[in-house]
């Protein structure tokens, strides 16, 4: 099985409970069950869209295979985002 480079991205600050914290929390529990790959769990906190979408290019710089938006608030930045990287696969999990 080849190793993959996942990046899960949450929208928000770190620490705020509830939906957020839930994503990190399957990014956790994935990482242990799926020790062959790489996976990096990464926050972005600001609520701008064009901020959002530069903290995703940057982030996407890094060479994921994947990248993991968890949440809604992933679908604006990832659609603006996704274009110019297209040896990455993009996936909004609600």
């Amino acid at each position: 099985m080849s190793s993959k480079r996942i990046l899960v991205v949450l929208f928000g600050p770190e620490g705020q409970g509830s939906f957020n914290e839930s994503g990190a929390m399957g990014a956790e529990r994935t990482r242990v069950r799926a020790p062959h790959h790489f996976i990096r769990t990464a926050w972005i906190e600001p609520r701008e869209p064009d901020a959002r979408a530069a903290a995703l290019a940057k982030l996407c710089e890094e060479g994921w295979d994947l990248v993991v938006a968890h949440g809604g608030q992933g679908d604006e930045p990832v659609s603006r985002v996704a274009p110019a990287y297209p040896a990455t696969a993009f996936a909004i999990a609600q």
